[in-house]
């Protein structure tokens, strides 16, 4: 039975801080589009996810971040890159996500998103939990820590 845990994003991305299996801090995605990433959650519980099955929806999928919310990719996408538009970013691909923002064209790299490993010094932390302008039409009322969405799973569990 496949099953899915609670985590508390604050990112993206990206980082989580949990209640059931999520991420405390920003895993290293580098390695882990389709392979399985293991991580620790908050009550020392062994769990893993995949870039492509857990966090690649957070930008592709529309209602992820509050009920309407449009997905990241209807401002964040392969059109803006190499323009000053939303960041000049798309967060389409897991190359894309790597590959950053204000990047002068598709093959070339921009300004990490990710924080280079350190979340809370991230451009992502800073529109996502710090500044709260990202999403779009992001509610007031959404929690400081981050929002509550299914990911991941216990280490020995069907993804």
């Amino acid at each position: 039975m496949r099953t899915r845990s609670l985590l508390w994003l604050t990112v993206a991305l990206v980082a989580v801080l949990v209640a059931g299996c999520g991420i405390q801090g920003a895993p290293n995605f580098a390695q882990a589009e389709h392979t399985p990433f293991p991580f620790t959650d908050l009550d020392g519980q062994a769990c893993q996810a995949t870039f492509e099955a857990d966090v690649l929806p957070l930008f592709t999928q529309a209602g992820v971040w509050y009920d309407g919310s449009p997905p990241c990719i209807a401002c964040h996408n392969k059109n803006m890159v190499g323009t000053q538009s939303n960041a000049g970013m798309s967060l389409e691909t897991y190359e894309d996500i790597l590959a950053g923002s204000y990047r002068s064209g598709p093959d070339a790299q921009g300004n990490d998103i990710l924080g280079g490993g350190n979340w809370e010094q991230s451009i992502l932390y800073d529109r996502l939990v710090a500044r709260k302008d990202m999403p779009l039409g992001r509610p007031a009322d959404s929690p400081d820590k981050g929002l509550e969405i299914l990911a991941g799973a216990p280490v020995g569990e069907e993804q």
